[in-house]
């Protein structure tokens, strides 16, 4: 006769935020660049967030909010650097342009877009 032994294991559960490199699903319904920023906010730390919201709520206000992601073309990006430049100071164009980087960045990363935005890959 064997007597068989089991072992209790007590498990701690430590909430962590871990950054996974597998895509972000997004309904297609939810491709419009407006869903898209929603979706990318809530990867900002929350200090950050209001600032952010509101940088790419104006760029997404320029190329369309009901326009959907996989449509946007370098040139309007440019184009959007460009009336930045025209109405506010050079540091703040680049933090403001850095901003719509990022967020063009995490769009190609979680491929959402298909076309090569003409991005380096350094954040």
């Amino acid at each position: 006769m064997t007597k068989s032994k089991t072992k209790t294991k007590t498990k701690t559960k430590i909430k962590t935020k871990i950054k996974t490199t597998e895509p972000i699903k997004i309904d297609p319904d939810l491709e419009k660049i407006y869903e898209a920023v929603k979706v990318y906010v809530k990867t900002i730390p929350n200090s950050e967030r209001m600032k952010v919201r509101y940088e790419l709520y104006q760029f997404a206000k320029h190329i369309g909010l009901e326009r959907k992601i996989n449509t946007l073309t370098p040139p309007e990006i440019g184009d959007y650097g460009d009336l930045l430049s025209s109405r506010v100071a050079v540091s703040d164009t680049y933090d403001r342009m850095d901003t719509v980087k990022k967020f063009l960045l995490f769009l190609t990363e979680n491929e959402l877009v298909d076309e090569n935005l003409n991005l380096s890959s350094q954040k």
